[in-house]
Protein backbone atom coordinates (compact mmCIF):
# COMPACT_ATOMS: atom_id res chain seq x y z
CA UNK A 1 0.00 0.00 0.00
CA UNK A 2 1.42 3.42 -0.89
CA UNK A 3 1.31 6.21 1.91
CA UNK A 4 -1.00 9.27 1.44
CA UNK A 5 -0.29 12.25 3.09
CA UNK A 6 -3.13 14.76 3.60
CA UNK A 7 -1.62 18.43 3.49
CA UNK A 8 -2.95 20.24 6.29
CA UNK A 9 -2.35 24.03 5.77
CA UNK A 10 -5.20 25.57 7.56
CA UNK A 11 -7.80 25.63 4.52
CA UNK A 12 -9.75 22.59 3.47
CA UNK A 13 -11.79 20.01 3.83
CA UNK A 14 -9.57 17.51 5.65
CA UNK A 15 -11.63 15.50 7.31
CA UNK A 16 -13.70 14.51 4.33
CA UNK A 17 -10.67 13.32 2.45
CA UNK A 18 -9.82 11.41 5.35
CA UNK A 19 -13.19 10.07 5.92
CA UNK A 20 -13.52 8.70 2.32
CA UNK A 21 -10.25 7.20 2.19
CA UNK A 22 -11.41 5.29 5.45
CA UNK A 23 -14.62 4.81 3.83
CA UNK A 24 -12.44 2.92 1.29
CA UNK A 25 -9.79 0.96 3.81
CA UNK A 26 -7.23 2.81 2.83
CA UNK A 27 -4.81 4.52 4.90
CA UNK A 28 -4.38 8.23 4.75
CA UNK A 29 -2.77 10.38 7.61
CA UNK A 30 -2.89 14.75 7.66
CA UNK A 31 0.25 16.36 8.80
CA UNK A 32 0.91 19.52 9.37
CA UNK A 33 4.82 18.56 9.45
CA UNK A 34 6.28 19.11 5.73
CA UNK A 35 9.07 16.84 6.62
CA UNK A 36 6.61 13.93 6.31
CA UNK A 37 6.42 14.54 2.74
CA UNK A 38 9.96 12.78 2.42
CA UNK A 39 8.09 8.81 3.57
CA UNK A 40 5.27 9.66 1.12
CA UNK A 41 4.63 8.49 -2.18
CA UNK A 42 1.55 9.80 -2.75
CA UNK A 43 0.42 13.37 -1.55
CA UNK A 44 -3.20 15.14 -1.79
CA UNK A 45 -3.19 18.95 -1.65
CA UNK A 46 -6.74 19.85 -0.57
CA UNK A 47 -7.91 23.25 -0.12
CA UNK A 48 -11.23 25.67 0.42
CA UNK A 49 -11.04 29.49 0.30
CA UNK A 50 -8.57 32.28 -1.70
CA UNK A 51 -5.70 32.02 -3.24
CA UNK A 52 -3.68 34.26 -1.66
CA UNK A 53 -4.52 32.99 1.72
CA UNK A 54 -4.10 29.14 0.58
CA UNK A 55 -0.40 30.34 -0.44
CA UNK A 56 0.39 32.09 2.68
CA UNK A 57 -0.73 29.20 4.41
CA UNK A 58 1.55 26.52 2.73
CA UNK A 59 4.86 29.14 3.01
CA UNK A 60 3.66 29.81 6.77
CA UNK A 61 3.57 26.01 7.36
CA UNK A 62 6.63 25.15 5.21
CA UNK A 63 5.73 23.09 2.76
CA UNK A 64 6.51 24.55 -0.80
CA UNK A 65 9.56 23.68 -1.31
CA UNK A 66 9.01 20.46 -0.23
CA UNK A 67 5.88 20.49 -2.58
CA UNK A 68 8.02 20.84 -5.00
CA UNK A 69 10.60 18.24 -4.37
CA UNK A 70 8.34 16.13 -4.33
CA UNK A 71 6.98 16.58 -7.81
CA UNK A 72 10.40 16.28 -9.05
CA UNK A 73 10.80 13.09 -7.58
CA UNK A 74 8.01 11.64 -9.50
CA UNK A 75 5.69 11.35 -6.57
CA UNK A 76 2.23 11.04 -6.90
CA UNK A 77 0.60 14.76 -6.22
CA UNK A 78 -3.45 15.58 -6.40
CA UNK A 79 -4.40 19.14 -5.85
CA UNK A 80 -8.55 19.10 -5.01
CA UNK A 81 -10.27 22.38 -5.53
CA UNK A 82 -8.57 25.53 -4.24
CA UNK A 83 -5.27 22.82 -4.11
CA UNK A 84 -5.81 22.59 -8.12
CA UNK A 85 -5.69 26.42 -8.66
CA UNK A 86 -2.67 26.55 -6.60
CA UNK A 87 -0.36 24.32 -8.78
CA UNK A 88 -0.66 26.58 -11.46
CA UNK A 89 1.68 29.96 -12.53
CA UNK A 90 -0.59 32.24 -10.60
CA UNK A 91 -3.70 33.78 -10.04
CA UNK A 92 -5.77 36.94 -10.76
CA UNK A 93 -8.22 36.77 -7.28
CA UNK A 94 -8.81 40.09 -5.80
CA UNK A 95 -4.41 41.19 -7.34
CA UNK A 96 -1.94 39.07 -9.00
CA UNK A 97 -0.27 36.39 -6.67
CA UNK A 98 2.45 33.70 -7.28
CA UNK A 99 1.53 29.99 -7.29
CA UNK A 100 3.44 26.75 -7.06
CA UNK A 101 3.96 26.32 -10.94
CA UNK A 102 4.11 23.28 -11.48
CA UNK A 103 1.91 23.68 -14.30
CA UNK A 104 1.98 26.81 -16.60
CA UNK A 105 -1.95 28.10 -15.97
CA UNK A 106 -3.28 30.73 -14.87
CA UNK A 107 -6.78 31.02 -12.33
CA UNK A 108 -9.44 33.51 -13.27
CA UNK A 109 -12.80 34.60 -12.34
CA UNK A 110 -15.77 33.82 -13.45
CA UNK A 111 -18.06 37.05 -14.81
CA UNK A 112 -20.18 38.17 -12.24
CA UNK A 113 -23.74 36.26 -13.35
CA UNK A 114 -23.31 34.01 -16.61
CA UNK A 115 -26.06 34.13 -19.10
CA UNK A 116 -27.09 30.96 -21.55
CA UNK A 117 -30.15 30.73 -23.50
CA UNK A 118 -32.53 29.57 -21.02
CA UNK A 119 -31.65 30.30 -18.02
CA UNK A 120 -28.98 32.55 -15.79
CA UNK A 121 -26.27 31.30 -13.65
CA UNK A 122 -24.59 33.06 -10.69
CA UNK A 123 -21.22 33.00 -9.21
CA UNK A 124 -20.26 30.93 -7.36
CA UNK A 125 -20.77 27.55 -9.57
CA UNK A 126 -21.87 25.62 -6.61
CA UNK A 127 -23.78 21.77 -7.40
CA UNK A 128 -23.16 18.62 -9.71
CA UNK A 129 -21.82 19.02 -13.10
CA UNK A 130 -20.38 17.01 -15.58
CA UNK A 131 -17.88 16.97 -18.31
CA UNK A 132 -18.39 18.47 -22.04
CA UNK A 133 -14.68 16.69 -23.01
CA UNK A 134 -12.87 14.07 -21.54
CA UNK A 135 -9.76 12.14 -22.19
CA UNK A 136 -9.06 9.27 -20.23
CA UNK A 137 -5.81 8.29 -19.36
CA UNK A 138 -4.92 4.95 -18.13
CA UNK A 139 -2.64 4.23 -14.65
CA UNK A 140 -4.21 7.71 -13.71
CA UNK A 141 -7.01 8.58 -10.75
CA UNK A 142 -9.28 9.60 -13.44
CA UNK A 143 -8.37 6.35 -15.88
CA UNK A 144 -12.86 5.16 -15.37
CA UNK A 145 -13.87 8.71 -15.79
CA UNK A 146 -16.06 9.46 -18.50
CA UNK A 147 -17.91 12.68 -20.32
CA UNK A 148 -21.70 12.03 -18.91
CA UNK A 149 -20.35 11.72 -15.32
CA UNK A 150 -21.69 13.98 -12.62
CA UNK A 151 -19.02 15.89 -9.98
CA UNK A 152 -19.27 18.01 -7.41
CA UNK A 153 -18.14 21.45 -7.39
CA UNK A 154 -18.04 24.66 -5.17
CA UNK A 155 -15.60 27.09 -6.97
CA UNK A 156 -15.77 31.25 -7.92
CA UNK A 157 -12.31 30.79 -10.35
CA UNK A 158 -11.50 28.57 -13.34
CA UNK A 159 -8.39 27.31 -14.12
CA UNK A 160 -6.95 27.98 -17.48
CA UNK A 161 -4.40 26.19 -18.01
CA UNK A 162 -1.47 27.23 -21.36
CA UNK A 163 -0.65 23.93 -23.01
CA UNK A 164 -3.76 21.55 -23.73
CA UNK A 165 -1.69 18.53 -23.55
CA UNK A 166 -1.81 19.55 -19.76
CA UNK A 167 -5.80 18.84 -19.37
CA UNK A 168 -7.92 16.16 -19.12
CA UNK A 169 -11.19 17.40 -18.93
CA UNK A 170 -13.13 20.58 -20.16
CA UNK A 171 -16.34 21.55 -18.21
CA UNK A 172 -18.91 24.36 -19.06
CA UNK A 173 -20.86 26.42 -16.51
CA UNK A 174 -23.09 28.97 -18.46
CA UNK A 175 -21.04 30.56 -21.30
CA UNK A 176 -17.49 29.47 -19.64
CA UNK A 177 -16.00 26.73 -20.54
CA UNK A 178 -13.14 26.00 -17.97
CA UNK A 179 -10.56 22.83 -17.24
CA UNK A 180 -11.68 20.66 -14.65
CA UNK A 181 -9.31 18.29 -14.91
CA UNK A 182 -5.66 18.97 -15.20
CA UNK A 183 -2.27 16.20 -15.63
CA UNK A 184 1.43 16.94 -15.98
CA UNK A 185 3.30 13.67 -15.56
CA UNK A 186 2.75 12.77 -12.03
CA UNK A 187 0.72 15.93 -11.07
CA UNK A 188 -2.95 15.97 -11.43
CA UNK A 189 -5.77 18.25 -10.50
CA UNK A 190 -9.61 18.48 -10.49
CA UNK A 191 -11.58 21.39 -9.81
CA UNK A 192 -14.23 19.44 -8.54
CA UNK A 193 -14.50 17.63 -4.70
CA UNK A 194 -14.46 14.08 -5.58
CA UNK A 195 -14.79 13.17 -1.64
CA UNK A 196 -18.17 14.95 -2.04
CA UNK A 197 -19.14 13.09 -5.87
CA UNK A 198 -20.57 9.43 -4.72
CA UNK A 199 -19.17 6.34 -6.13
CA UNK A 200 -17.68 8.12 -9.18
CA UNK A 201 -15.54 10.14 -6.39
CA UNK A 202 -14.60 7.88 -3.98
CA UNK A 203 -13.41 5.34 -7.08
CA UNK A 204 -11.13 8.36 -8.36
CA UNK A 205 -9.55 8.30 -4.69
CA UNK A 206 -9.32 4.57 -4.75
CA UNK A 207 -7.38 4.91 -8.04
CA UNK A 208 -5.67 7.76 -6.73
CA UNK A 209 -4.07 5.18 -4.10
CA UNK A 210 -2.45 3.08 -6.48
CA UNK A 211 -1.56 4.98 -9.14
CA UNK A 212 1.96 5.10 -10.07
CA UNK A 213 4.82 6.77 -11.43
CA UNK A 214 4.96 6.50 -15.27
Amino acid sequence: MNDIIIIDYGLGNLKSIKNAFKYLNIPAKITTNSDQLNDSTHIILPGVGAFKDGMNGLREANFINPLTAAASEGKIILGICLGMQMLLTESHEFGIHKGLGLIKGTVKPFKPVQQDNNYRLKVPHVGWNNFIKFNSLNNSPFSDIVEKDQMYFVHSFFCDIKSKKHVLATTQYGLQEFHSVINKKNIYGCQFHPERSGKKGLNILKNFAFTNKK
